[in-house]
């Protein structure tokens, strides 16, 4: 083992962390949303309207004053999962305060699940859907002209009025174009809805669906929003390029974790290693194991050193210059601190020939074969002297 390499960090790895703070906030906050869009997938924050509404309906915008921004509308009552009001009845609906605004020419005909909620006089108030943010989004829009969903409670109980809207939800899914806005709206309603049994109950039935985009979506929801994951979902790019970047964004967040356990770096490690996986997927999964930097990543990151992508041999550099200076596991959190460029105590594997190929981002492809034949030539020799 080589002696301990103690000093300042050279001028040269000071001025790449600086440009790689720069260059990867960007990058760094895209993994942050993606992890948390897969996190969310299970279940969101947001209220429970079932709960707060007064009445939830399925009906269709039978009327709205022409050209008025905050319109009064009629409401054409189709079917009734809570409250006093009858299929076939038609009601006015008022804007809430704060309510989002949109044309009301555009409103006419829109056929959806409301949350309302009763002023006591005959009029009703549109309750916000979490994350709308147009009348358009204010509810969960479904396709007309299909019967009501059949679905039963837990234990055979009767449904209560979360399992009804999941089930007209569920068969939505099967029927919009999943390219179209109104999938991508009704995924983002699912990552709203607080977590439950019922939820739970309709990704499984959503995972189950022969239609490959709500199939996937379904699986995202049911699994735990981490790289391991992803073992239970084919990442090829026939199939990537299949799901709508709703989706996608969804199945592929887990790649952008820093969990050190060795079985998310395996899994990380296979994409990252798999040659028919697109290099973005592997990209990303190459990243991880930078960041992570683990002595359990290093011989992934040796095989991309061999990769003839330029992007996969940079990670693999960036990986094996955080591992010799013993820097911490990079996290979006460090960025302000710059704690990710402090070392962690001594650095017994750094040496001024590791200094003189560091990486801390993308490296210039003149220097590829020269970083490259440095690290291999550096694997090779201590891999078995690693502790």
């Amino acid at each position: 083992m080589p002696e301990s390499y103690h000093r300042r960090p050279n001028r040269s790895y000071e001025v790449q962390h600086k440009i790689h703070r720069i260059t990867s906030v960007s990058f760094i906050a895209a993994c942050t949303l993606l992890t948390t869009a897969s996190a969310v997938a299970q279940g969101g924050k947001g209220p429970d309207l079932t709960q707060q509404a007064d009445a939830v309906v399925v009906g269709k915008i039978a009327s709205a004053e022409p050209g008025a921004t905050n319109p009064k509308l009629l409401l054409m009552i189709d079917r009734v999962f809570k409250g006093s009001l009858v299929p076939g009845e038609t009601i006015n609906i008022l804007p809430a305060g704060g309510q989002p605004k949109r044309a009301a020419g555009q409103l006419w005909g829109d056929y959806a699940i409301w949350f309302l909620q009763s002023n006591g006089v005959g009029n009703w108030r549109i309750m916000h859907v979490p994350g709308a943010q147009s009348l358009e989004s204010s509810c969960y829009r479904i396709p007309e002209g299909f019967p009501a969903a059949s679905v039963q409670g837990a234990n055979g109980t009767a449904p209560s009025v979360i399992d009804l809207v999941l089930a007209e939800l569920t068969n939505a899914a099967e029927r919009l174009d999943p390219w179209g806005i109104e999938f991508d709206w009704l995924v983002l309603n699912f990552r709203h809805m607080p977590p439950s049994a019922s939820l739970i109950a309709a990704y499984r039935r959503m995972s189950e669906s022969s239609k490959i985009q709500v199939k996937y979506f379904g699986l995202s929801g049911l699994l735990k929003g981490d790289a391991a994951s992803l073992e239970q979902m084919p990442l090829d790019d026939a199939t990537l390029a299949q799901l709508p970047s709703t989706v996608r964004q969804l199945v592929l967040g887990p790649l952008g974790t820093r969990d050190p356990s060795p079985s998310t770096i395996a899994v990380l490690g296979r994409i990252a290693t798999t040659q028919n996986l697109r290099v973005g997927t592997r990209g990303s999964a190459a990243r991880s194991l930078a960041m992570i930097h683990t002595k359990e990543t290093l011989p992934f990151l040796a095989v991309l050193l061999d990769s003839p992508d330029s992007a996969l041999r940079s990670w693999a550099f960036v990986g094996f210059t955080r591992f010799v200076n013993n820097l911490p596991i990079d996290v979006p959190e460090m960025m302000t601190t710059m704690a990710w460029a402090e070392p962690q105590g001594p650095a017994p594997y750094r040496t001024a020939e590791t200094d003189r190929h560091i990486a801390s981002t993308i490296v210039p492809d003149a220097k590829h074969a020269e970083y490259t034949s440095f690290w291999k030539a550096w694997w090779a020799r201590m891999q078995n002297q690693i502790k």
